[in-house]
């Protein structure tokens, strides 16, 4: 086929057959858990369907009772061939790995109080693979361009107390922290993961009042 979006404008790009595969499966609650999960393959690179993105996602739900349930998730992807635009007609295939790993918990307190905690954390690493060049008439060129490996972490935590005091006005109290480190060399992911929990770049609490008035 022929992609028209990768190069932001810079041309378009003749690419291989695209293979693409999901299966998922949810266990609804019984008694205290459920759990969702699901598994795909994406092969959307320069090397052709055999060369796909393998992901995987689970995803537990534990229920203390009706008003209180606790989740997590976790999500990993190994790609060997992920092609990303480097700008121009430059383009760059990466063998990557990313962890991500969610949770938090939501507790109705009563029919006017609400507590929820989020956390969502991801670590990525990606390592240089080869530079390809777009040639006026699509086709990918193998290039000697410099292209990096790279590697990236992220975290996102919030606690957030809501109050309805009248029908469609709320107040709020929160705490939030977030985060994000990028490194222009390969890491391993799983120490990029647990680094992650570390980022402190924006740390926020504070007050909000949301009241509908009447004319």
């Amino acid at each position: 086929g022929q992609d028209d979006l990768i190069t932001r404008g810079n041309g378009t790009v003749a690419v291989p057959a695209k293979l693409y595969g999901y299966y998922e499966r949810f266990w609804p609650r019984k008694g205290h858990w459920s759990f969702y999960g699901n598994v795909n393959y994406a092969a959307e690179g320069l090397a052709g369907p055999t060369h796909g993105a393998v992901q995987f996602d689970l995803n537990p739900t534990y229920f203390v009772n009706d008003n209180l349930s606790f989740y997590a998730e976790l999500n990993g992807t190994h790609n060997p061939d992920w092609l990303l635009w480097r700008g121009g007609n430059l383009l760059g295939t990466f063998k990557a790995d990313t962890l991500q790993l969610n949770g938090g918990m939501q507790w109705t307190i009563s029919a006017k109080q609400e507590l929820r905690i989020k956390l969502e954390t991801i670590a990525l690493n990606a390592r240089a693979l080869q530079a390809w060049r777009v040639a006026p008439n699509g086709t990918p060129v193998a290039s000697n361009d410099p292209v990096s490996d790279f590697s990236l972490r992220n975290l996102g935590f919030q606690i957030r107390y809501k109050y309805e005091l009248a029908p469609l006005s709320d107040f709020y109290i929160a705490y939030v922290r977030g985060g994000f480190g990028f490194n222009e060399f390969s890491q391993n992911v799983g120490g990029l993961l647990g680094d992650a929990f570390k980022l402190r770049d924006t740390e926020q609490f504070f007050v909000k009042l949301s009241y509908r008035f009447e004319l």
